[in-house]
């Protein structure tokens, strides 16, 4: 009975025949199909260079954004120049040192100093290349205890998000490490870790390094939107403080380690550490106290003395300014002497990376130039000239999805420049770096063909071409043969 449900039946021998039509499609066929199937595979193979974007609204709104910069300004000395931050959020910042360092610049041996247009109008452009490296100078205040500047908490105020089973997951995937306090509020002990956990994430958000991607959170256990996160992490005692690594919600590491600033610092930063052996994580620099008195001995040569700022910044993704310009407590300044010509050696925002590894970073996918300021310089043309710089940010995420379990995905900030100078009129002339972040973001996907779609597409070759070449075989062969008879009946004329 079976073989009445045959699909495959085949066609005696004796009842066979060939023909020169049916061997040359044939060939034509295996032609056809082999010139296909490479042609398939070659765009399986290649599908990976491919990239697909899609603009979406961006998820890391309430995230803090990294500045990296490295600017020289020839014209002004380390002890008058002042680094200034301010934001449409009010925040202002005024003579930032934390986490910054200033090397003075000189005269290079045979080179000349940056002339001032009030001295030598008919001077070239600034030889930036003759100023040289010589000495670091350390600011009275860069010594002061590690934190936030300039923020103070107040009672009861908290910076650390308090998570539910609703964001904890999503919460998790956006930072590499997140510190955890499960805690309740009747219990004495939590409420004795409040504020010190609090005063120690307003500390970490200050962290040029690693602020964008380890953070510390809050689980109330006394919650019903809560509850679960907690008997999942399997809490028996009050509080109790959790680490986790690169969202994964499974894995855990238990923090019983004294319950201070200074102390959970330091274990995060260990932590991160060991996490990240290569990573561009710079070493605090702590001066030397008696040397502080050597940094005015040359006030003398201050005219011929510029500095190198290098540092980073964590700022709001709001709309802000930057300034470079002069300032000194108990001080006043000739604004028509101050020259706020600079050289950027490098400006970029987001997790920063050395140059070596921006060289071995891929370029297939980008937008634009990644550092379009690095290398440039910008030259006051007049007197009290202030010289301003516009800057859009677009983030930009790779995204990996190769690993179906788990999404790679990797943030990288885009930036367009325009630069003016203008007259300062009353204010101080300053470099300024005024910049504003787009509320969406760009994701680049690889575009890649998966295997099924290939092996379909490799069957679906075969049998169509067979197919349509052999009905057209047996067209051409049915038409070959019935000449033949009608020659043979000698009906052809």
């Amino acid at each position: 009975m079976a073989a009445g449900f045959d699909l495959f039946r085949k066609v005696p021998e004796d009842l066979q025949t060939t023909s020169l039509s049916s061997g040359i499609f044939t060939l034509f066929t295996m032609l056809v199909m082999l010139y296909l199937i490479v042609a398939e595979y070659v765009g399986y193979a290649t599908s990976g260079d491919n990239t697909i974007s899609s603009v979406v609204l961006d998820s890391h709104q309430e995230d803090l954004l990294r500045i990296n910069f490295n600017v020289s300004v020839p014209a002004i000395p380390c002890r008058h120049l002042s680094l200034d931050l301010s934001d449409h959020m009010g925040q202002t910042f005024s003579n930032i040192t934390r986490h910054i360092r200033r090397f003075s610049l000189v005269q290079n041996a045979g080179g000349y100093v940056l002339p001032l247009p009030s001295i030598c109008p008919s001077c070239p452009l600034p030889a930036f290349r003759d100023l040289v490296r010589h000495k670091e100078v350390f600011m009275a205040d860069q010594v002061a205890m590690w934190g936030n500047v300039g923020h103070e908490l107040h009672h009861g105020e908290t910076v650390t998000p308090l998570l539910t089973t609703d964001t904890f997951d999503e919460h998790m995937s956006k930072y590499d490490l997140v510190l955890v306090n499960y805690y309740a509020p009747w219990c004495p002990y939590s409420q004795a870790l409040l504020p010190v956990w609090e005063a120690t994430a307003l500390q970490l958000q200050d962290h040029p390094e690693y602020a964008e991607r380890v953070t510390m959170a809050r689980v109330d256990c006394t919650q019903d939107n809560a509850v679960a996160l907690c008997r999942r992490a399997r809490i028996m005692a009050f509080p109790s403080m959790m680490i986790y690594m690169y969202g994964r919600t499974f894995t855990r590491y238990i923090y019983n380690g004294p319950r201070n600033p200074e102390s959970l610092l330091l274990f995060l930063d260990l932590f991160y550490r060991r996490l990240n052996p290569d990573g561009d994580l710079a070493e605090e620099v702590l001066p030397d106290f008696n040397g502080q008195l050597d940094v005015a001995e040359d006030a003398a040569d201050d005219a011929n003395e510029g500095c190198e700022v290098s540092g980073s910044l964590s700022v709001q993704r709001v709309p802000g300014k930057l300034s470079f310009t002069a300032a000194a407590p108990d001080t006043s300044f000739d604004l028509k002497h101050i020259n706020a010509s600079h050289e950027v050696h490098h400006f970029s925002f987001g997790q920063f990376k050395t140059a070596e590894q921006r060289l071995r970073q891929p370029t297939s996918g980008l937008l634009a130039t990644h550092y379009p300021m690095d290398g440039r310089a910008y030259a006051a043309t007049n007197l009290n000239i202030t010289i301003e710089h516009y800057i859009k940010i677009v983030g930009v995420d790779h995204i990996d999805d190769s690993n179906f379990l788990e999404e790679g995905r990797t943030r990288q900030y885009e930036f367009s420049v325009t630069s003016n100078q203008y007259n300062a009129s009353e204010d101080m002339p300053a470099a300024l770096f005024t910049y504003d972040v787009a509320p969406l973001v760009i994701e680049l996907r690889p575009h890649r063909v998966p295997l099924f779609r290939f092996l379909t597409s490799f069957f679906a070759i075969v049998g169509g071409v067979y197919t349509v070449l052999k009905v057209v075989d047996a067209g051409v062969f049915l038409a070959i043969n019935s000449i033949q008879k009608k020659a043979q009946l000698g009906k052809l004329s």
